[in-house]
């Protein structure tokens, strides 16, 4: 029974971390690529930003940054959470769109990235080209 959990564990850490990985050869940020990985392949509805740290092993400066980075591109949103405990605010983040929908948008930045990037070496050429002459 046990060896079963431990292989299904596997199992989905394998999957994350393949997600993760296309995520971040995508042109996202390590961090961010964390961040989808589990708000996507957890089915999560909505998760307070100490879960995602805990669960994608990642530091609170870091979340902050990399979901900061995702609000500014409009795949997730926010909103606080009233607690009666001092210290740090409490918010919950979730996907703006859903699950298929945010994949479309990620897939359409990283297309978008990379016509960028393109566009960039196209540039450099040009630039070597007249720089011979």
């Amino acid at each position: 029974m046990e060896n079963k959990k431990l292989k299904k564990e596997n199992g989905e850490m394998e999957k994350n971390n393949k997600m993760c990985n296309a995520i971040q050869r995508a042109g996202f940020g390590r961090v961010e690529a964390r961040i989808l990985t589990y708000l996507l392949n957890n089915g999560t509805v909505s998760a307070i930003s100490r879960d995602i740290e805990h669960a994608m092993d990642i530091r609170q400066p870091e979340a902050s940054i990399g979901l900061q980075r995702l609000l500014e591109l409009n795949i997730i949103k926010w909103d606080a959470l009233k607690t009666e405990k001092k210290g740090r605010p409490v918010h919950r983040y979730s996907l703006k769109k859903s699950i298929e929908a945010t994949k479309k948008s990620i897939v359409s930045i990283a297309e978008k990235k990379a016509a960028e990037q393109v566009a960039n070496v196209n540039a450099l050429k040009k630039q070597f080209e007249s720089f011979d002459k």
